[in-house]
């Protein structure tokens, strides 16, 4: 994993719904949540996050997505805080609806 201020957090997911959030320790008491959106691809899987517009990831499979996805955050968010730049705040909320065929 990369070193860095974001070093050692992971993943939680809610694969129900093909969603995840992305905790990232920003200060002691700061955790911040990106919402992650999965696509089945033709090729395998992309990923997205919403609030952090250009990071993206794409892979065969999910696992290499999420882990792909995780390190594109980790970056976008080191690069802002080396600009002495303010980190993105979540906004996006998501809800799955099912409809019989």
């Amino acid at each position: 994993m990369a070193k860095g201020p974001f070093s050692g957090w992971g993943i939680l997911k809610n694969s129900g719904i093909a969603v995840s959030f992305v905790n990232l320790k920003m200060k002691v008491r700061d955790m911040i949540e990106y919402l992650v959106v999965y696509e089945r691809t033709k090729t395998g899987y992309s990923a997205y996050a919403p609030d952090l517009p250009g990071v993206i990831a794409a892979g065969k499979t999910k696992a290499i997505v999420e882990k792909n996805i995780f390190g594109a955050i980790q970056f976008h968010l080191e690069g802002l805080i080396e600009e002495k730049n303010e980190y993105t705040k979540s906004t996006p909320e998501s809800e799955m609806f099912v409809f019989a065929g």
